[in-house]
Formats: structure tokens, C-alpha cells, sequence
């Protein structure tokens, strides 16, 4: 977490399941950290796989695929904004459809 700015913000689709305004947002470093243990309680055996990264002054790219827990593997990309060394946005994209999918 110490990567994070202290205001930082992640957005994500699961998170409309935690937050209680069905939000896709999470902000702050210490809501952020309760967003990402909550997500490894439940999907603890996943891991997240980066394969392709981009980088251009404070934005960078990086493209992943999540394998793991009932044999779901699916792609997704995450657009992360760095200013001073620090975090401060982090949009996750992936098709939801295709990580719902089981085979």
C-alpha cells in the first residue's frame, strides 16, 4: 500500500459489490487496503498476471490475466496515473461477462 497517495482512488468494477452506494469507486489508501483484503478473502487462490506493460511520463498500462478459484481465467487492463511516486488513480478495465464465465 505504500505505493498509494493518501487520497488516492481505485476504480473497479467489483467494488459496486462492497461499497455500500454500489459505487465502482474506492477512495483513499485506507479504504483501498480494505477493498483489497476484501477481495482476497474471496477470491483467495487468484493470482493476477501482468504480461504487457506501458509507460509514458505519470500514466502507465499494464495489461493482466487473473487465473485462479473455480477455474476462471479471464484478461483485463489497469490505467494507473502516478504523481511524485505515488498512486493517485487506478482504473481497472476487464469484460465482465468473460470473468463470469466458468468452462
Amino acid at each position: 500500500m505504500d505505493l498509494f497517495a493518501d487520497d488516492a482512488e481505485v476504480s473497479d468494477p467489483p467494488a459496486q459489490l462492497w461499497n455500500e452506494d454500489e459505487s465502482i469507486i474506492v477512495r483513499g489508501k485506507n479504504r483501498i487496503r480494505e477493498y483489497f483484503e476484501w477481495i482476497h478473502e474471496r477470491f483467495p487462490s487468484t493470482q493476477l498476471v501482468p504480461f504487457n506493460e506501458v509507460v509514458e511520463g505519470e500514466w502507465g498500462v499494464v495489461e493482466w490475466t487473473t487465473r485462479g478459484m473455480y477455474g476462471i481465467e479471464f484478461n483485463g487492463v489497469d490505467v494507473i496515473h502516478v504523481v511524485d511516486g505515488k498512486i493517485v488513480e487506478n482504473r481497472v478495465y476487464f469484460d465482465l461477462k468473460e470473468a463470469m464465465r466458468k468452462e
